[in-house]
């Protein structure tokens, strides 16, 4: 058995440069490709610089007062930041139909959802989010790309009702720094 796996090592022309899409009637399912989040460039020694004049001043003082636990926090939130910060996304393939979403091998059906909204901050990045029942539950987004608006709309608007919602203050500032 051979895998699929794609070798990106020395392969530029292979990397996946667009998202797809496409419709099959017969079986109702909507299925497109894109990234998860628009790739951002980042200075990595403006990353690094900006965490240590942060994180060294933290960490010194919970040394001083003989805060252990909160010393272990700035470090491991630092080094969480920054593997973060510069992690490439990832190319998902979304898949709508009538048992539920997928994202890439991951089906979540549809009754684990109350509603859906589209959110399109900041310009640019169009996004549908389905919210969860659970409380605590993770909210799942289907990133559009070039996927026609409209169909993913009505395909999702046929199991779940919509919702306008916006972000939080933090998720815009997380979105607009390409989080």
């Amino acid at each position: 058995m051979t895998s699929h796996v794609l070798d990106l090592r020395n392969k530029k022309s292979e990397i996946p440069t667009q998202e797809t899409e496409t419709y099959s009637a017969e079986h109702e399912t909507l299925q497109w490709q894109a990234f998860e989040f628009p790739e951002v460039r980042r200075d990595q020694h403006h990353w690094i610089r900006t965490i240590l004049l942060i994180a060294v001043p933290l960490l010194i003082l919970f040394l001083i007062f003989k805060n252990i636990l909160g010393a272990v926090l700035v470090i491991l939130g630092s080094v969480t930041l920054l593997l973060e910060a510069f992690r490439k996304p990832r190319y998902l393939t979304y898949n709508i139909d009538m048992q539920g979403v997928s994202v890439n091998d991951k089906t979540y059906p549809y009754e684990e959802f109350l509603d859906f909204s589209l959110l399109a901050e900041p310009p640019g990045r169009k996004e549908f989010s389905l919210r969860p029942k659970k409380t605590l539950g993770q909210r799942v987004s289907l990133v559009l790309g070039p996927m026609d608006e409209q169909a993913l709309y009505n395909a999702l608007k046929q199991h779940l009702p919509e919702k306008e919602y916006s972000l939080s203050p933090f998720e815009l500032w997380l979105r607009k720094h390409g989080f």
